[in-house]
């Protein structure tokens, strides 16, 4: 299981490493690349050019998360009412529980009270 899931972590790295970026920071403000240059570092200290593409990158994670199991993206849609509603039925089973809890021990210091 170790194989896929070092697959599955350098196809994000690779993808995140090459995918192009936008450099247009805001209206007239412009980065501009002059150099870029991606090597191989081997085990020896040797350096190689990385000779990859995007569209490579992106093809060897779609690869490795196929093979590491990794299921397409659900969409959920975000209800504001319905979570306040759970949100408020818990907060008052919350103190509901609490207010519970404190009769038990008040009842029990006035068993032993007596």
């Amino acid at each position: 299981m170790t194989e896929p899931v070092r697959e599955y972590v350098l196809g994000l790295s690779l993808y995140a490493l090459l995918s192009p970026i936008d450099l247009d920071l805001r209206a007239d403000c412009n980065l501009i690349v002059t150099k870029t240059e991606v090597s191989v570092v081997n085990g020896d200290g040797t350096r190689e050019a990385l000779a990859m593409t995007f569209e490579d990158a992106k093809a060897f994670a779609k690869s490795a998360a196929d093979k590491f199991g990794i299921e397409p993206a659900l969409t959920f849609t975000y209800d504001e009412g319905k979570a306040l509603k759970l949100l408020n039925k818990k907060a008052a089973a919350a103190e509901t529980a609490a207010v519970a809890k404190e009769e038990k021990k008040n009842n029990k210091a006035a068993k032993a009270g007596k």
